[in-house]
């Protein structure tokens, strides 16, 4: 627990403006507190002097001084000077029950756009996601997807990535998620290494998943193309699955069919995720539910301390450009950001910086994740002067530093958007 230290210019009267001053310092701290807890713990407003009103925690029972710009203790470790998170302790929960607890199941936002297609304008409502994360369960179920199952999902970005991991998910399996420009090597050591038994891509991506592994597996086939066309590459002429079944199907099997009842606890597995193998063989790293319920909640709570605020009346609406079989885009964007109730327009793939500001301007986007050389494209001379990106309030730019300089030249470009670094 913390209590508040003002440390004030000797002039400041106690009183009203006392009590303004610990206002102000909540707001920018996110504790709480008031000027009479502050008293009664023996640490008086105004008791001290210098100059340009310096802020400081002291933590109750304690020695250590909090410096409350930079989170810093005099014992040199940090903390996060907001409220505290209260996670659940519930042992058997969910991904997906937590998410549809929050504005993403509640019945008001049940004709909001949850994800939007930016090439086609397809969208998916909150109340259609609902529908569709039990219908695409009823019919992985009937394929023979059980609890600790292991389905593999070779996709780009899509409107659909989010129900079928929800989907996967909810029936206790798991998510093993890897990027489409992977060889067929690599493709085959993940399959191999996580136990991979379901298969779900799209009809461009299916030679890269023949063969993974020694014997035939379900396939789950994306796409217009007729899965009877979906051969292997010897000469028997003979599907290399053991069915191939169109996505199609899944989306209109009865929801109620869905499996009902499955006990999945927090600590139950809910992705294999791979690291890309920069410093040496690809590697996998087991995440339970807890952790996506966990992130959910955090973001939750975090959205609250978001500066600027979007304005009331003025919808949420965040660019899923980051690749959803990345850790970012489906624990962040296509989980916790989508259980808030805001809108994610899909970019399919990166087709350059125009195709990104028209998609910006054209679905108002109020969040844009960015990396460095998106921003550094942004600043180019007269990149962003034909179109209208006065719906953007925050950049969130990750995967590498961004300088001073940088973050400054963005903010000329962008002037209603912060610039955030992005850890």
């Amino acid at each position: 627990m913390f209590t508040v230290l003002e440390i004030l210019q000797p002039e400041l009267a106690a009183g009203e403006e006392e009590e303004e001053l610990l206002l102000e310092l909540q707001r920018d701290s996110g504790i709480f507190c008031s000027a009479r807890n502050c008293r009664r713990s023996g640490f008086g407003v105004g008791a001290q002097t210098q100059t340009n009103r310096q802020r400081h925690i002291q933590r109750e029972g304690m020695g250590e001084i909090i410096d409350l710009r930079s989170g810093y203790g005099s014992d040199g470790i940090y903390r996060c000077l907001r409220p505290p998170v209260q996670m659940l302790e519930e042992e058997e929960m969910d991904l997906v029950t937590v998410f549809f607890s929050g504005n993403a199941g509640n019945p008001s936002f049940a004709n909001v756009a949850a994800l939007v297609d930016a090439e086609t304008g397809q969208k998916i409502t909150f109340g259609e996601l609902r529908v569709l994360v039990r219908s695409i369960a009823a019919g992985l179920a009937e394929l023979g997807v059980r609890k600790g199952s292991v389905v593999l999902v070779l996709l780009g970005n899509s409107i659909y990535f989010p129900a079928l991991f929800m989907a996967i998910t909810s029936i206790g399996a798991i998510i093993t998620t890897m990027n489409p420009v992977n060889t067929r090597r690599e493709i085959a050591k993940q399959m191999q290494d996580s136990g991979a038994r379901f298969v779900i891509t799209v009809p461009e991506l299916v030679h890269k998943v023949e063969g993974g592994v020694e014997e035939s597996l379900p396939l789950v086939l994306l796409g217009n193309n007729s899965p009877l066309s979906v051969k292997n590459n010897n000469n028997n002429n003979r599907s290399s699955f053991l069915s191939v079944t169109p996505f199609s199907k899944l989306l209109t099997t009865d929801p109620d069919k869905a499996p009902r009842r499955v006990r999945i606890r927090q600590t139950d597995t809910a992705a294999l995720l791979y690291s890309s193998g920069t410093t040496g063989a690809s590697k996998g790293v087991i995440i339970p539910h807890r952790s996506f319920i966990a992130a959910q909640i955090i973001v939750g709570h975090m959205s609250q301390f978001r500066v600027p605020r979007v304005p009331p009346g003025v919808s949420e609406v965040f660019l899923g450009l980051v690749p959803f079989f990345h850790v970012f885009g489906l624990g962040l964007v296509a989980c916790a950001e989508l259980r808030r109730g805001v809108t994610v327009v899909v970019m399919s793939k990166f087709g350059g910086v125009a195709d990104l500001l028209e998609t910006v301007q054209k679905y108002k986007v109020t969040y844009l994740p960015v990396v460095p050389p998106i921003v550094m494209a942004l600043c180019s001379p007269g990149v962003t002067d034909p179109y209208d990106l006065s719906s953007v309030l925050c950049i969130g730019c990750g995967a590498a530093p961004l300088s001073k300089e940088l973050t400054e030249r963005c903010n000329q470009k962008i002037p209603n958007a912060t610039v955030d670094q992005v850890k």
